[in-house]
Formats: structure tokens, C-alpha cells, sequence
């Protein structure tokens, strides 16, 4: 195994140490062997590439673009962008994607980026969808499709109802460790039993939302709910004393990726929006409480006020939607302890699944059936958090298709930065060729018995190990992190990390080994080797290294 930790050992910011530890990535770059980064469309059959020297070049890639230095570092070297999938097009289809009921053209652009074909049918790869998805239409899909964007009963918490009614239950089951959503009620008794149990209650005014609206529409607040407010909508503790940027209100759109719902994984995207209000925050009154622009963050809502700003450069910095990179800076300017903030927002979302989990689960095992190899949904959410003036966040809700536009190039930067690092995070391939489906009519000649057998690894079905499955997220992560599975949350239902490590075991005990495949007949060419469970590379900074034609080493674009 490669010695990433030589190569990737100072963290100093000073200017030697950077030059020589671009160096030294240089020269160890050079000397693990050739990577395909081609495709190949036809004949001659490619020589077979150095497996060991691939997966050595791919496993320092990570460890560099994970590295304290890895943007300087990729920066001095002069790193372009790596594309697709290292999996042998000899064996194997392309992926494919049906994009049918989805409107966005990010979406679009990120599947071509990452190599995939777009079709119409459902026999596709991946099924893409804006909307949500039932149990039955997760099990009608699972009889065509591979991987679909959206799990079965997550209306659990996309839903402002029952989001409401999980999250007040917890409560009741751990007092004092769901206090991040603010104080909701979702039946009008509830609401007079509150009165009357807190007759001094400083909460003045409340927001009444939909159970399924979006956008801002249909939200007002009040000061006195009355029983048609319950119609269909929840009744939330409006947050007065909201932290300010300039004396604008402002809200979080965070980015939360599951990759696998049994078990459980959550990836928290570190950049997202600052979506600010249009107008100066005055505490409500009966004289503003109808001023939208000053109590509601949604972009949507802002975004056609004249007083609007937008951001013309992909920075974040300026107008009324600013990246998380502004705000960190802002709040550290402040003196302020955004570790501690962020952890909490973490732990909020980390939360919020936990109440949903055994119905998550349950939901799924009845749609695909008995759960084995890679999880056949994933999901991208969208939480809305509040932060106040003590720096404490405020879960608001989530968003089961959040928006995709790209109405400025910060949209672009941080939706596309999401899609393609999810794309890749799932680790989709394409099928292997000796798998049901359409047998293409030309190209190169049909692969080896043994090609095929370690192509079918990577098909429908396949089986991974939580080692090989958290060795690819720690290779493909950069801007997403993963915050569950995470230790202290057995109390709330979480799968204990003891229990996880001692699934790790790569066979069952008393199992007997497979037998050795035959070996070919003297004088067999032998097959192209097939990389199996490799990461897919995406447009983000990551090292590249071309095959020189004459040498057969790495060679760096400088």
C-alpha cells in the first residue's frame, strides 16, 4: 500500500515546506504506474493497465485532495479535472439515467459530466425524479432500475405535519435533547393546553406553513391561532431574536445527502446558502407582520423584491444569497464559535433521521425486498436552519426535492458541487454485459468468461462490505462529510459503532472459500483486468495524471 502519510504528513502553511511536498507528490506520482483515464471504443484490445500502480495513484489522490494543503497543493501542480468512471467498458455498459420527471439541467449537465447516458425508458441505471416516491412506485421501479433519488416514507420529515409529530415525540422520550426545532403544534387543542399550561410565555407571534408548501406560499403569521390555521397546517413559535447579517434576517439552505438508509448513512455538504430577507429586520408588529420580505428568507419570495441583490461571481460574498464560507468569515470576524455551531446543525439533522429510522427502514426492506449489496435509494434534502443571536440553530424543516436553478453562478457552483460528489459518493457503474438487457450490435469483441465474472461484481446485486463501502466515500469525499454513522447516538435508536466494526468481517465463519477459477488453455490472451468497487471521479480538484505514450509513468499537466 502506498505511504500517503509520508506524502501527505505537514500541515505548515510555510512556503517551503509547500514546494517540497509538490515535489514529492511529483516523483511518487511517477512511479506507481500508468492510470487509464481514455476510453476505449474499439480495437485493438488495450494492453492490460498496472492495477496495483491504479489503485496506489488513486489512493494518494484522495489522501492529497483530503490533506490540509491539498488545495495549494493541487493548485502548484497545475491539476485540471478527471471525468468517468475507471470501470472497463469491455465488460461493462455504460451507466444510464432517465431524467424524464426531472426539470433541472444541472442534473443534466452533472450526468453527462460524470459519463452517464441519458435514456427515456425505465430500464435505466438511475432513475431521477423531482418528485417523491411511494413504497409501490419504489417496488415497480426496482424491477427495471438500479438506484432511484428518493426513499420511500420520507414524507416522515419533508412533511411539516408529521415532521412535527416525530420530533414532538422524541421529545417526550428525551426531554431536553430535541429542543432544536421550534415549539410546533399541529392540532389546536394542543395549542390552548400550551396557553394554559404557560400563561407567561414570551412567544408573541406564530407562523402558520402548510403541511406541503413550498416556496413561502400560503405562510402567515398571527399573533392568535384560531382553528382554521390547523386546517392542513402546523402552527410554529416564530423566532424574534434571529441573528442578522447587516440587520437583514437570514435562514441556511444545508445540503444532506443518505446514501443508504439500512443502515443508516448521512453526508452533511459543507458549503451551501445564505438566503437572506430583502428588507431590515424590525421584531414583528401588528404593523409589519405582513411584510414578507422582512420576516420570510425564502428565496423565491426575496429574489422578486426590487430590493433584491444578486451575486454576478460565483464568490458568495455580496447580495442576498452568500455561501457558508461568508458566513464563516463573518461570524469569526464577531468572535464568535462556529465549531461549536456547526455541530449542533449536525446533530440536529443526525436527529431528525433518527426519528424516522425504524419507519425508514421498514419502508424500504417492503419495496426492494431483503437488503443486500448497495442501498437502491439515495437522497439529496434540503434543511432550512435559523440561527439567533445566541448562536443556537433552529431546525425550520426539510425538503425532500430541494430546487436545482442556477439563476446565478453561485447556484451553479455549490448545486453542481452537490450533484457530482452524490453522484460519485453512490458509486453507480453500469452493468455488466452479460446482464439482461439490449446486446450492443458492435464494438470491440465480447469479453472473457473470467472478465465477465468479475464485471458481474460490480452489477445488480452486488454485495459490499462496509469496509469496501466506507474505503470509496473516504476516497471520492471533498466537500461532503460524514456525519452518521457517528458514536452517542445509541440512546436514540442509532446503530451501535461496536456492532458496525464487527460487520467488517469479509465472510461469515466456517465458510468455505470459493473455488479457483480453471485455469485458460495455454496460449489464451489474457483478459483486461477489471478495477472493481473504484471510486468515480467527478469536476472537482483532483490530481490528474495522463499515460505517457513512450515512458508508460504518470505524467503531470503543468
Amino acid at each position: 500500500m502506498c505511504d500517503t502519510e509520508s506524502v501527505c504528513s505537514s500541515s505548515s502553511e510555510d512556503s517551503d515546506d509547500l514546494d517540497e511536498e509538490v515535489e514529492l507528490i511529483r516523483q511518487r506520482l511517477q512511479t506507481l504506474g500508468t492510470v487509464r483515464d481514455q476510453r476505449y471504443s474499439g480495437h485493438p484490445r488495450p494492453q492490460p493497465p498496472c492495477v496495483r500502480g491504479e489503485s496506489q495513484a488513486r489512493e494518494l489522490v484522495g489522501a492529497v485532495a483530503r490533506h490540509a494543503l491539498g488545495d495549494k497543493v493541487m493548485g502548484r501542480i497545475g491539476c485540471t479535472h478527471l471525468h468517468g468512471a475507471f470501470a472497463d467498458p469491455l465488460t461493462t455498459r455504460p451507466v444510464t439515467i432517465n431524467l424524464s420527471m426531472c426539470r433541472y439541467d444541472v442534473i443534466r449537465q452533472c450526468a453527462e459530466e460524470m459519463g452517464w447516458k441519458l435514456v427515456t425508458t425505465t430500464n435505466a441505471s438511475v432513475w431521477w425524479s423531482d418528485f417523491s416516491l411511494s413504497q409501490e412506485r419504489v417496488a415497480q421501479l426496482h424491477k427495471t432500475c438500479r438506484y432511484m433519488n428518493h426513499f420511500p416514507s420520507m414524507h416522515y420529515i419533508t412533511q411539516k405535519i408529521p415532521l412535527a409529530l416525530n420530533i414532538n415525540r422524541m421529545r417526550r422520550q428525551h426531554p431536553g435533547e430535541f429542543d432544536y426545532t421550534p415549539c410546533t403544534f399541529v392540532d389546536h387543542r394542543e395549542y390552548v393546553q400550551y396557553c394554559t399550561d404557560n400563561p407567561t410565555s414570551d412567544v408573541r407571534y406564530w407562523i402558520v406553513k402548510p403541511n406541503n408548501g413550498a416556496q413561502g406560499l400560503g405562510i402567515t403569521l398571527t399573533s392568535q391561532p384560531n382553528q382554521r390555521d390547523f386546517n392542513q397546517c402546523v402552527v410554529q413559535q416564530y423566532i424574534d431574536r434571529p441573528l442578522l447579517i447587516d440587520g437583514f434576517k437570514f435562514d441556511l439552505r444545508c445540503y444532506v445527502l443518505v446514501s443508504s438508509c439500512c443502515p443508516l448513512r448521512v453526508f452533511f455538504y459543507r458549503d451551501g446558502f445564505v438566503r437572506m430577507a430583502t428588507e431590515k429586520y424590525q421584531p414583528p408588529t401588528e404593523d409589519n407582520v405582513r411584510d414578507r420580505c422582512m420576516h420570510l428568507t425564502n428565496y423565491s419570495i426575496n429574489k422578486n423584491s426590487a430590493k433584491f441583490i444578486s451575486d454576478e461571481s460565483a464568490d458568495g460574498s455580496v447580495g442576498h444569497k452568500r455561501s457558508f464560507g461568508f458566513l464563516n468569515n463573518y461570524l469569526a470576524c464577531l468572535g464568535r464559535d462556529i465549531g461549536a455551531m456547526w455541530s449542533n446543525i449536525h446533530d440536529a439533522v443526525v436527529k431528525t433521521f433518527l426519528s424516522i429510522q425504524s419507519r425508514l427502514g421498514q419502508s424500504y426492506k417492503a419495496s426492494v425486498g431483503e437488503v443486500s449489496g448497495d442501498s437502491v435509494c439515495f437522497e439529496v434534502l434540503g434543511f432550512d436552519v435559523m440561527i439567533d443571536e445566541a448562536l443556537k440553530p433552529w431546525l425550520i424543516e426539510v425538503n425532500h426535492s430541494p430546487s436545482w436553478r442556477t439563476d446565478s453562478p453561485l447556484d451553479l457552483r455549490i448545486k453542481r458541487g452537490v450533484i457530482l460528489e452524490a453522484m460519485a459518493l453512490m458509486n453507480i457503474k453500469g452493468d455488466p454485459l452479460g446482464s439482461s438487457g439490449s446486446t450492443p450490435t458492435a464494438g470491440p469483441p465480447a469479453p472473457t468468461h473470467d472478465a465477465v465474472e468479475m464485471a458481474a461484481l460490480m452489477g445488480k446485486g452486488r454485495r459490499i462490505t462496509p469496509a469496501a463501502r466506507e474505503a470509496h466515500e473516504d476516497m471520492v469525499l471533498r466537500n461532503f462529510t460524514r456525519i452518521y454513522p457517528a458514536p452517542g447516538y445509541e440512546r436514540f435508536g442509532g446503530q451501535p459503532l461496536a456492532s458496525m466494526a464487527a460487520v467488517r468481517t469479509p465472510a461469515p465463519p466456517n465458510t468455505s472459500p470459493a473455488p479457483a477459477a480453471p485455469r485458460p488453455p495455454r496460449g489464451t490472451p489474457t483478459p483486461c483486468p477489471v478495477i472493481v468497487n473504484q471510486p468515480t471521479y467527478f469536476n472537482l480538484p483532483l490530481l490528474v495524471a495522463k499515460t505517457s505514450p513512450t515512458s508508460g509513468v504518470l505524467v503531470l499537466p503543468y
